[in-house]
């Protein structure tokens, strides 16, 4: 009897974490801007104290070049400017940044099946800032040292 109920209570978590998988995402409003443009994205959520945004939109706003492969379950981010790249899988805080191991502090994760990453971390992978306001306005540009140096 004791191993059906833990069973059925097994069963009932899994079940209450929803599709996704984690139990603490949370449509979130947010409007984020890209160098000054604001940037029109299907839905932003948050986890925890972290903004995540969908990877494909994201991408594409930044220049961004992204290749899935679903084989590896890894998805891999490139900048084609100067190549830097990151190498990643949903759920894992494990990272490879140019060859670099990193480790992130809020993972990406799969939310109606689109890949969102948090979006503070991923720009600061790919070297730019992020800055938010208190009505939930997100802005990303350059850092400052290589706004600069131009």
């Amino acid at each position: 009897m004791n191993g059906l109920f833990a069973l059925l209570l097994g069963l009932a978590v899994v079940a209450g974490l929803g599709s996704t998988g984690y139990a603490a995402v949370k449509p979130a409003k947010a409007s984020v801007w890209v160098f000054d443009q604001k940037l029109t994205i299907s839905e932003t959520v948050t986890e925890y104290d972290h903004l995540y945004v969908p990877l494909r939109e994201l991408a594409q706003a930044l220049d961004l070049e992204v290749v899935y492969d679903r084989r590896a379950g890894e998805t891999r981010v490139q900048r084609a400017s100067d190549g830097t790249w990151m190498l990643f899988a949903v759920g894992a805080r494990e990272v490879l940044l140019n060859d670099r191991q990193m480790v992130m502090v809020a993972p990406p994760l799969e939310y109606h099946d689109q890949i969102y990453v948090p979006l503070g971390l991923f720009c600061w992978f790919f070297g730019l800032t992020m800055r938010h306001d208190s009505r939930g306005s997100y802005y990303i540009s350059q850092r400052l040292i290589d706004a600069y140096m131009e």
